[in-house]
């Protein structure tokens, strides 16, 4: 006759099987944390490069019309 599982001391959950529930969990968290603070510190460095190009446009742009006013 097949194992039968029964209602009773085996449905609930052990404090060893809490704290690794807890701990894989907690993880997680710090995993996601981590990759959302990686993109977010990616795009910023490609917004970073985007100023400065912007800046450098701008720059040349004055300079081009501040030389033709002299």
């Amino acid at each position: 006759m097949a194992a039968s599982c029964a209602l009773g001391d085996t449905d609930t959950v052990n404090d060893a099987q809490t704290w690794t529930l807890i701990g894989g969990f907690f993880a997680l968290v710090v995993a996601m944390i981590a990759l959302v603070l990686r993109t977010v510190r990616a795009e910023l460095s490609v917004v970073n490069v985007k100023l400065d190009h912007l800046d450098r446009d701008v720059q040349a742009l004055t300079d081009r019309l501040m030389r033709g006013r002299e």
